[in-house]
């Protein structure tokens, strides 16, 4: 069996549903051991491809947790299999209302067209990274030779987000 860090991001006005359909879906391949708190993240994006060319800039707010559990897939598959939960629950007004990031898998350094491993901007990414160390913090980054736990210690004190829940809750199925 494999172990695979992997982060589930969603906007939409139905966040804690959406969380849970997809965790729902994700149960079918990973066997889920553990779940971190749900964040509450809000933050500003350049959006290019609007509609309306006067309203370029976007508002976001939205959930975010992350999930450590076994599988017997291989990275790409996993991979695959996400991008499918993805595509599924979707919605057809907000294109990314749901993302799905293989941040960890194994110890598996790689890097090329298809997958990246570790995530590579997990370091760079407090919404990912604080609740990844919560539940693996002794994880040792195999290119940044530090633990999450270290890694995270930089956004302790900044801005990124807010608590917004325990993610057990979202298990019962």
């Amino acid at each position: 069996m494999n172990t695979a860090l992997f982060s589930l991001k969603v906007y939409s006005s139905e966040e804690e549903g959406l969380l849970k359909k997809a965790l729902f879906k994700i149960k079918d391949f990973v066997q889920i051991q553990k779940v971190s708190s749900i964040y509450l993240i809000e933050g500003k994006k350049d959006d290019k491809r609007h509609i309306h060319s006067l309203r370029t800039e976007a508002f976001f707010k939205g959930l975010c947790l992350v999930v450590q559990g076994q599988t017997s897939l291989d990275p790409e598959d996993l991979l695959r299999k996400f991008v499918e939960v993805e595509k599924e629950l979707r919605g057809e007004v907000l294109y990314r209302n749901l993302s799905i990031n293989l941040l960890l898998f194994n110890d598996v350094i790689r890097m090329d067209p298809v997958l990246t491993l570790p995530y590579p901007e997990l370091h760079l990414r407090p919404e990912e990274l604080v609740p990844a160390s919560e539940i693996s913090p002794s994880y040792f980054h195999p290119l940044l030779k530090k633990s999450l736990k270290e890694l995270s210690e930089k956004y302790l004190s900044s801005v990124w987000g807010s608590f917004y829940g325990q993610g057990r809750r979202l298990l019962d199925f």
